[in-house]
């Protein structure tokens, strides 16, 4: 499934995922058509950035899923009801806020050498790998239906390291086009 699809908001209905596109997915495909205007070098640099998000949403929208088959228990209140109101609203709301920061990140837009920040979205994803660490350590709870731990543990096992490969197309991005583009009393 690509990014593209991935809506503007995430609602209370908690079945916006499977929306069609709206700010996100046009933000996502216009930063996608922006890599095309770029230097062959930052081209492929901005592709794997972008890349390396979309490997991440489909684990992402697998979590989604896995909130969406168990919704009902959610109303049922105590920790499962908490472990499902994590992954809808900080995981994969989280993960949201790192798609648009890679989108943004791309250059091509009017004030983007004034507003391109991977520190930003570097803080998101330490965060996003954080948060996958501990709902991993909660779905082995024994208050857990086995297949809901699977499906959880599985998801998310799927994620581990996906924060570091990140970080090392960040801190090129950062060195080899971002800080080259500031005045050295901005470093």
């Amino acid at each position: 499934m690509s990014i593209c699809e991935m809506p503007d908001t995430v609602s209370e209905t908690h079945n916006t995922l499977r929306l069609p596109p709206a700010g996100v997915g046009s933000r996502w495909l216009d930063a996608r058509a922006r890599l095309l205007e770029l230097r062959p070098d930052q081209q492929e640099m901005f592709a794997r950035l972008l890349t390396h998000i979309e490997s991440g949403w489909s684990r992402v929208r697998e979590l989604q899923g896995i909130y969406d088959r168990n919704a009902a228990l959610e109303a049922q209140g105590g920790p499962v009801s908490d472990l499902l109101g994590f992954i809808d609203g900080d995981v994969v709301d989280l993960f949201r806020a790192i798609v648009l920061d890679a989108a943004d990140l791309v250059p091509g837009w009017a004030g983007w050498e004034h507003a391109a920040d991977p520190g930003d979205m570097d803080g998101d994803a330490v965060l996003f790998a954080r948060y996958v660490g501990v709902l991993r350590l909660a779905a082995q709870s024994a208050a857990l239906d086995p297949t809901l731990f699977a499906d959880v543990e599985s998801a998310c096992a799927a994620l581990e390291g996906w924060y570091a490969r990140l970080a090392d197309v960040l801190r090129s991005i950062d060195e080899e086009v971002i800080r080259p583009s500031l005045p050295p009393d901005e470093w």
